[in-house]
């Protein structure tokens, strides 16, 4: 599933390994901190980029060899209610 030079870390990898473990290739790679990435800033509930930014982070932001799928079912169900209460919130405020 990751190759050397593609976005999926550690929580993209995670929520394969909770859907479709068998999608993601092993060993699965190790990185480093990307250069010039901010981790704390991936915390936030919203995030601004910068055009080019992922380009000159070289395209990732974290290690996909710490993914686990139990991590990544409690991101799955977190982004699945978060989207859910969006859509509410937004039909609620339009109708």
């Amino acid at each position: 599933m990751a190759s050397s030079q593609d976005t999926r870390g550690v929580f993209e990898t995670s929520q394969i390994m909770a859907l479709r473990p068998e999608l993601v290739r092993e060993p699965r790679p190790h990185r480093g901190v990307a250069e010039g990435s901010n981790p704390r800033g991936f915390f936030e509930p919203y995030r601004v980029e910068t055009h080019g930014a992922w380009q000159a982070i070289n395209g990732y932001s974290d290690s996909p060899d710490r993914a686990d799928g139990e991590r990544g079912n409690v991101w799955l169900a977190a982004t699945v209610g978060s989207i859910a209460r969006a859509f509410v919130d937004f039909y609620n405020a339009v109708v």
